[in-house]
């Protein structure tokens, strides 16, 4: 459920012609809900070279959602990928973000043609 609410929050779709798309149809006041019955904790990695350069849509989220406790990082997109690829190997995968911002377009075929991005 934390997937359908991140994706609901940030109105990114990946659509594909051979793919079915499932429709949500729940509120963001449900998925808000169901993902702080799931520990309301958000992991971000965003791409960049600024540690602040995420606090202003950070800030209207935390304001929007205060009980989701929201942790990220801001690092060029390289660090981020090669950390998210380790730790995709590790057994717990303790290490996987919830979202991570890439800045490269061959980034999105690359996870894309590994079934790592979430069709939402």
């Amino acid at each position: 459920m934390k997937h359908a609410f991140l994706g609901a929050v940030a109105g990114i779709l990946f659509a594909s012609s051979a793919l079915a798309t499932e429709i949500e149809t729940k509120s963001l006041e449900e998925l808000y809900a169901e993902a702080v019955a799931e520990g309301g904790e958000l992991v971000i990695r965003a791409g960049g070279d600024k540690d602040d350069q995420a606090d202003y849509y950070l800030d209207m989220f935390k304001e929007r959602f205060p009980e989701i406790n929201v942790t990220h990082s801001v690092d060029l997109r390289f660090y981020h990928a090669s950390r998210y690829d380790n730790a995709r190997k590790d057994a717990d995968k303790s290490d996987v973000p919830d979202v991570i911002q890439l800045q490269t377009l061959h980034d999105y075929e690359y996870y894309a043609e590994r079934g790592l991005l979430e069709r939402y």
